[in-house]
């Protein structure tokens, strides 16, 4: 099963792929990143029935996993929360980079 160029993968298709792929690569799986998904849906293509239900079943957990981790706490999905962030002049933003409470005016407790 391969992706055609005109057909397009949802959202949450493309979250499920990329967990997938985390979990095919602690089995030595590797993924260019021109053509991820499909060298990922042809990977798992290959797999036999049985790994491909285990996988399916991890992935189903962490997909809850980081909806319920949403929903309590508000957080995006790890990749998100970690992806190198650029800001003005092409510095990292990073929690030290931003004012502090005091800074703004505001109480810290």
């Amino acid at each position: 099963m391969t992706i055609k160029k005109q057909q397009t993968i949802s959202n949450r298709g493309k979250r499920r792929l990329q967990i997938t792929a985390n979990l095919l690569r602690k089995d030595g799986a590797k993924f260019d990143g021109e053509n991820f998904y499909n060298v990922v849906i042809k990977t798992i293509s290959e797999l036999d029935e049985m790994r491909k239900s285990e996988i399916k079943s991890l992935v189903d957990w962490v997909e809850e996993y980081e909806t319920t981790d949403t929903e309590l706490y508000g957080h995006q999905p790890a990749p998100a929360r970690f992806r190198k962030q650029k800001t003005a002049g092409n510095k990292r933003a990073t929690r030290s980079a931003l004012p502090s409470a005091k800074a703004i005016g505001g109480s810290v407790k």
